[in-house]
């Protein structure tokens, strides 16, 4: 039985390192090696353009505009409601 039992242990410690420890390690070191079949993927698909179909606009505004923007309108609901306050 005490050889079974240490042939089971063994057994169970193997597959263990099986199931993982090495998927973890391949999970860790994956992304030092993606780069390299990824790359050609990614150029081949660099000028395809597909989302030029999506509606959407992105705009890029500098920081002080958005600024001047939210202190014009807190400044407009700040005056709003001082306004109806006072009625």
């Amino acid at each position: 039985m005490d050889k079974l039992y240490e042939k089971f242990i063994k057994y169970l410690n193997r597959t263990f390192h099986l199931t993982i420890i090495l998927p973890a390690f391949a999970m860790c070191a994956g992304p030092l090696f993606a780069p390299y079949p990824g790359l050609p993927l990614a150029q081949q698909h660099q000028w395809m353009h597909v989302c030029d179909s999506f509606t959407g606009e992105a705009s890029n505004h500098p920081p002080s505009v958005l600024l001047d923007n939210l202190s014009f309108f807190t400044s407009r609901l700040l005056e709003h409601h001082l306004s109806s306050g006072s009625q």
